[in-house]
């Protein structure tokens, strides 16, 4: 059996979520392969070309340094096109609502402080997900009060775009398990994913030709 804990963290730092912690916290569990959150292109460019950074891949590369394993990118689905554009314009039209909802200020900077001081301790915690709940259903109601088919086509295809991508990283990881054989890996993916990969892994489907044995950080 295979062992994988996931950590969840963010892609820019903040306070304490900082490439730095997250060094420590890999060094802690001495993993046989990395899997990230992160596909091909981006992979290119953070890792090949290095020119661009994420707080993930300055702690990988800091691993990189001491440790030989294996870095497999697993966030791979295709999304649809001008999903970027669509995800950018809903976030936009979202941001002039900020200070019209004082429970979403609330939440969005309750949010913010808590990682700052908290660290990954908060992103890997039920506290995070509490949160998190509250800004989208705050979220959900100021579209609801807009009533503009549009972009609530745009905020279903998101979260059906997210689903996705979370059951096509579960999957890559299993596969790589049914060819690769290891110990312990780690997987570093965003904080907000970790509601529904906590779900999905709670009814992974035995149709896999490997067992894996899954751990979280805060667990």
């Amino acid at each position: 059996m295979f062992n994988v804990t996931v950590i969840f963290t963010r892609h820019d730092e903040l306070g304490n979520c900082n490439s730095r912690e997250l060094l420590k916290i890999i060094e802690s569990k001495q993993p046989d392969v990395i899997f990230e959150e992160i596909g091909y292109v981006v992979y290119d460019q953070v890792y090949v070309q290095q020119n661009r950074m994420k707080l993930e891949s300055e702690a990988v590369k800091a691993f990189f340094m001491t440790n030989n394993l294996e870095h497999i990118p697993v966030d791979t689905f295709d999304c649809p096109d001008d999903y970027y554009r669509g995800r950018n314009h809903l976030g936009d039209v979202l941001q002039k609502y900020f200070n019209k909802s004082e429970r979403l200020k609330l939440a969005i900077n309750q949010l913010i402080d808590y990682a700052h001081v908290g660290g990954f301790s908060f992103l890997n915690s039920d506290q995070n997900d509490i949160l998190l709940d509250t800004i989208e259903r705050e979220e959900s109601h100021i579209l609801a009060e807009i009533a503009d088919d549009k972009l609530n086509h745009l905020a279903q295809l998101e979260k059906e775009v997210n689903s996705k991508r979370d059951e096509v990283m579960i999957d890559n990881i299993y596969k790589y398990g049914e060819e690769q054989a290891f110990q312990t890996a780690i997987f570093l993916i965003g904080a907000g994913h970790r509601r529904s990969i906590k779900r999905k892994l709670d009814k992974i489907e035995p149709r896999y030709g490997v067992e894996i044995e899954w751990h979280f950080l805060a667990e």
